[in-house]
């Protein structure tokens, strides 16, 4: 095939179909480091123009803002779809792609739980090439009602997918009594984890609210819940419950937690949206929770609109 044909089709496949560099050089049967260079020539003779759409403008725009705001390693805003399901999964997308290409570098990411979590596995580029010590590691006990999007679920989807270690704590999420926690912890095959948690080096976590809270995941009843927002709590992180300024409140329900310390472990990446969770999203971001959010622009720009308000008051 000629080079002029053959770029034009690598240009294609990258650009229109959405495929991979290394998806791309199966295919054609080249080598990735061909696929680069034709790519980089397209740019160069004019094949290819990238232009920032206003929109975009818009979207890095709030992510500086949420940066210089809230002093945040970094941020990750993508636009606001209308349906539910749409804005997990693209949520889940943009979180993937952030974390690629850092996953070649670490040897244990740890993995939260929730329904955006849940779309994670799927959209982490096919070609990542772990560490031969690499394992992902849940960081809070698995035994939920709602399985799909349980820690198990989502890290043995991230195992099946790319054949690596993954390591579980197969105890319920919360037991009835901190003393039934001193008791478990001290098991062998779940202290064992806890020590793996430790040792975490990015942690993707959801981001729970008390606002129209489902519980029906058995996270929470209704008389917890009753409590928890008598006390002031926006939301959760690893089953840790803080107000809007990031405090942890009702600490005996969070020491029945059993998983992560209340501070995530390793690099914490917050993946939330939706207005609902806009308070919860702002306490986890004033009481630096995490250190990178990826988020939409309208749960961004609601929070930014608060925080602006409260520190005029």
């Amino acid at each position: 095939m000629p080079e002029y044909d053959m770029m034009i089709r690598v240009t294609w496949m990258y650009y229109c179909e959405d495929k991979t560099q290394s998806e791309i050089s199966s295919i054609l049967k080249v080598s990735r480091q061909k696929v680069q260079r034709l790519l980089r020539k397209a740019k160069e003779q004019g094949l290819v123009q990238v232009k920032i759409l206003n929109s975009v403008h818009n979207l890095l725009s709030v992510e500086g803002k949420l940066r210089k705001v809230f002093s945040i390693h970094d941020a990750v805003v993508v636009p606001t779809a209308e349906d539910g399901e749409e804005l997990r999964r693209s949520l889940a997308r943009a979180a993937a792609n952030y974390l690629s290409p850092q996953l070649e570098k670490i040897s244990i990411l740890g993995l939260g739980n929730g329904a955006t979590l849940s779309h994670l596995p799927n959209y982490f580029d096919p070609s990542i090439t772990f560490k031969k010590n690499f394992k992902v590691v849940s960081l809070l006990g698995n035994l939920l009602r709602n399985y799909s999007s349980n820690p198990t679920s989502i890290g043995m989807k991230f195992s099946d997918r790319f054949g690596v270690p993954y390591y579980g704590l197969w105890v319920p999420y919360k037991l009835d009594t901190v003393d039934a926690v001193d008791t478990v912890v001290k098991q062998k095959a779940v202290s064992e984890v806890l020590e793996i948690i430790k040792k975490v080096e990015i942690s993707v976590v959801g981001i729970g609210s008390t606002v129209n809270r489902n519980l029906n995941s058995g996270i929470v009843n209704e008389a917890e819940m009753k409590l928890l927002k008598s006390m002031g709590a926006v939301g959760d992180i690893l089953g840790r419950w803080f107000n809007i300024e990031g405090k942890f409140v009702y600490e005996e329900l969070n020491r029945r937690v059993i998983g992560a310390d209340v501070k995530t472990p390793g690099k914490a990446i917050g993946v939330a949206g939706g207005i609902e969770k806009a308070e919860a999203i702002q306490g986890a971001l004033e009481g630096n929770l995490i250190d990178v959010l990826v988020t939409d622009e309208s749960t961004a720009d609601t929070i930014l609109e608060n925080k602006s308000r409260l520190s005029s008051k």
